[in-house]
């Protein structure tokens, strides 16, 4: 190989490597640069549209949008708004142990409303129904709103099939289809919801409920934390417990 040849082949080298690093680290930049604003946020609380708008334009500097704040996607929530007791779920529809603990958390709910904001987020484990289920929960907001949205919720949690082995293309669809239709929401917007996940703001809600779980070196689910303290063990007394003793505390302060 003459001499030429071999300076010319040492230059592919040095240029390839250089595009190499210039990539790695643009795209960890990027990364990094994603989720920039959370140290802005309080995840041990409600976190809503506005808070993500606001703390998003401190963090860059520059206002939003209005294209982009439509793809913004706050917390769910049930319970008291104005509570001193916080109750921070992180849950995945196609977890065993979440459906298994589900009816309990819907007594308690239930039970503690008036005195308890209860802030649902996901936390996508990765299972096969994993993405699928959580993305028809978020849809169903985003096309009907809260109501929807927890009507959405609770019956993919009532649906033993999203536990295990992935569900066919088509069964899926059926039974979103038919959760939507008792969300009585238009089926159209619906699907148009689920088909353009990734850029319509779902997609953005279940990363970042995922980097605010990583805050409290959140693993696994169900998890459930009670003004930003984790609860050990989740079961219907061990909940209780932790979510009476989080009032009587409350209540002493005043």
């Amino acid at each position: 190989m003459n001499k030429r040849l071999w300076i010319g082949v040492v230059l592919l080298i040095i240029i390839f490597f250089g595009c190499a690093i210039w990539y790695k680290n643009t795209v960890e930049s990027n990364q990094k640069g994603t989720y920039n604003y959370l140290s802005l946020l309080d995840q041990h609380k409600e976190i809503t549209k506005a808070d993500i708008i606001a703390a998003r334009e401190k963090s860059s500097g520059k206002k939003l949008s209005d294209e982009e704040k439509s793809t913004i996607i706050g917390d769910h929530t049930l319970g008291k708004k104005d509570a001193t007791v916080v109750v921070v779920e992180y849950e995945d529809f196609a977890c065993p142990h979440c459906q298994e603990f589900h009816s309990y958390a819907e007594k308690i709910q239930e039970d503690y409303a008036d005195r308890v904001l209860f802030v649902f987020r996901s936390f996508n484990l990765s299972f096969p129904n994993s993405i699928a289920t959580i993305t028809t929960a978020e849809a169903a907001g985003l096309v009907g709103g809260e109501e929807a949205y927890w009507k959405v919720n609770k019956a993919l949690f009532a649906t033993e099939k999203w536990i295990g082995y992935a569900v066919s293309a088509d069964e899926r669809k059926t039974a979103f289809n038919e959760y939507a239709k008792s969300a009585n929401l238009n089926l159209d917007k619906f699907n148009e919801a689920l088909k353009n996940y990734s850029t319509n703001g779902i997609e953005a809600k279940i990363n970042l409920d995922k980097e605010l779980a990583k805050k409290d070196n959140v693993a696994g689910t169900p998890t459930w934390l009670v003004n930003g303290k984790k609860i050990d063990k989740i079961n219907d007394s061990e909940v209780r417990k932790v979510l009476d003793e989080a009032l009587k505390a409350a209540e002493q302060k005043k």
